[in-house]
């Protein structure tokens, strides 16, 4: 079964293509890893925090389960990859002939070269194709200074996003035995806005979705001719060979035929190298090696087969998506229609008293509108400095709480572990944990992390009865929010830290 969604881009959405933190592309389309990367995590917390007893690796990771990439939204239809057979001629000015192939256009006595149309989605009308290519927006950016209050040096960088107000159509798959889950994904999904992609903790990646099962249009299929069966790649597709490599060669049988050969010379592939990152770990996983969307094989094959199939690995975040024989690709397009082509009427040229009036009203309404600009900023730095001045006031008090706490604290602790707690407070401020689930995660759950066997030797029940004392008396009694109260549990640490090493140091080392 297929539900379908309609995802709107409430702020840009940073969909990175390279791991590294330089500058790159971003995709221009909205991954299916971050879409499962909403419901694992989702389904994880219920598990944790609600008691029940979902299996989230047989749903979400075994590919029972499978969320798709969202394709551009086009006259309220979802789009598909240019596919790469489709060639246009190389020539400026030449008529625009597109063919499936990339052999030179013969007109007459002359030859023209073909190009390939490698970017943009589409849907098609016949022989009409609507483009669109995703727009991107590009911010430079830089670390804050706290001490100096201004730009950090020789810490520039730069985020290519897809811009905000875009929408999207995201489709969920899911088996039979697993109806249940995936209804209770689709509440979730649904029941409030979501943050997906890179930076989606500071201004990036807030997205609505809304179900919409009218947007599932998938396309018709034709009949093979000369047992020839044109498979296309809907989304990425990932393969491995005989010895569990990954192999840009996959086999008839991988691609879901049961006989016949793969014909290169009249295939047009393309291939691409990803590394997902979960942001619940905070780590890159392995490099994924795979066949970029869009690409297109010529199987030949008696007993071939129609029609959209799942095949290869990562089935769960959308890989394997294939259609046989689509529509689109029974016969050249006629006409290939830009969305956003411009124009090319010429401008009415006007002269005259009145043209110069309006002219100069124009001109006072662009003054008034950069007047408006500049005071609109000036309002901003304003606000930010009062922040910045309330963050030391609130920063002075949480110091003084901590000078006030340090007499109660327990003795006999290692930096170490001391620091090992100052780390996990500053990883809760940086995924935005709440104080009270940070407190249950360090004393309270019965796995707690100071509950550990290992750590018995090191903490004991009373040092670490002792430790929540001085966090509870604090935390308990405030009216500070979380990242106050998380603030407060890492300077602790610091300063706790701080005079262990003192005293160790004292001591000889020991």
């Amino acid at each position: 079964m297929r539900y379908c969604y309609k995802v709107t881009l409430l702020a840009d959405v940073v969909m990175s293509s390279l791991s590294s933190t330089e500058v790159s592309e971003s995709l221009d389309y909205l991954s299916g890893s971050a879409f499962m990367g909403i419901a694992a995590n989702y389904l994880f917390t219920e598990n944790r925090k609600n008691g029940k007893n979902y299996d989230v690796f047989d749903a979400v990771f075994s590919g029972k389960i499978r969320f798709l990439d969202a394709h551009p939204l086009i006259d309220g239809k979802r789009s598909f990859k240019i596919p790469l057979c489709l060639h246009k001629p190389k020539v400026k000015g030449a008529a625009k002939k597109y063919r499936f192939e990339g052999k030179p256009l013969e007109e007459g006595e002359n030859k023209i070269q073909m190009k390939q149309v490698r970017k943009g989605f589409f849907i098609a009308d016949g022989g009409t194709w609507t483009k669109v290519e995703p727009e991107h927006q590009y911010t430079m950016k830089s670390s804050y200074d706290s001490e100096t209050r201004r730009a950090q040096d020789n810490a520039l960088f730069g985020y290519d996003a897809l811009v905000k107000g875009s929408e999207w159509v995201f489709v969920m798959e899911f088996d039979d035995e697993k109806k249940d889950i995936a209804e209770e994904l689709n509440k979730f999904f649904i029941s409030k806005n979501h943050r997906i992609g890179k930076s989606k903790t500071s201004q990036y990646g807030n997205v609505e979705i809304k179900r919409d099962d009218s947007l599932l249009s998938d396309c018709g299929t034709y009949e093979a001719t000369e047992n020839k069966y044109k498979v296309y790649a809907d989304s990425r597709l990932c393969f491995f060979d005989e010895n569990g490599q990954p192999t840009f060669q996959p086999t008839p049988e991988q691609l879901g035929f049961k006989d016949g050969e793969i014909l290169w010379n009249e295939s047009f592939v393309r291939k691409y190298v990803f590394t997902p990152r979960n942001a619940t770990r905070n780590a890159y996983d392995g490099d994924i090696a795979c066949i970029d969307k869009g690409s297109v094989f010529t199987v030949k094959s008696e007993t071939g087969h129609n029609g959209r199939k799942v095949v290869g690995e990562y089935q769960s975040i959308g890989l394997g998506q294939i259609i046989v024989n689509p529509e689109f690709l029974k016969e050249h397009p006629e006409h290939l229609k830009d969305v956003d082509e411009n124009d090319t009427k010429p401008a009415v040229q006007c002269n005259g008293p009145l043209v110069a009036w309006l002219e100069s009203k124009q001109k006072e309404k662009d003054v008034e509108q950069k007047i408006a600009e500049q005071v609109n900023e000036a309002r901003k730095l304003i606000t930010w400095l009062e922040s910045k001045q309330k963050e030391k006031d609130v920063e002075q008090k949480i110091a003084e709480k901590v000078t006030a706490a340090f007499a109660s604290m327990p003795v006999g602790i290692s930096p170490s572990q001391w620091g090992v707690l100052r780390a996990k407070a500053r990883m809760a401020l940086v995924e935005h944990t709440d104080w009270a689930d940070f407190e249950y995660a360090i004393f309270l759950a019965g796995d707690a992390y100071l509950k550990k066997e290992r750590l018995n030797s090191k903490w004991g029940t009373d040092k670490v009865k002792k430790l929540h004392s001085v966090c509870k008396n604090v935390c308990g009694n405030s009216t500070w929010n979380d990242i106050q109260k998380l603030r407060f549990f890492e300077l602790l640490c610091a300063a706790a830290a701080k005079e262990a090493a003192k005293k160790t140091k004292d001591n000889g080392g020991k």
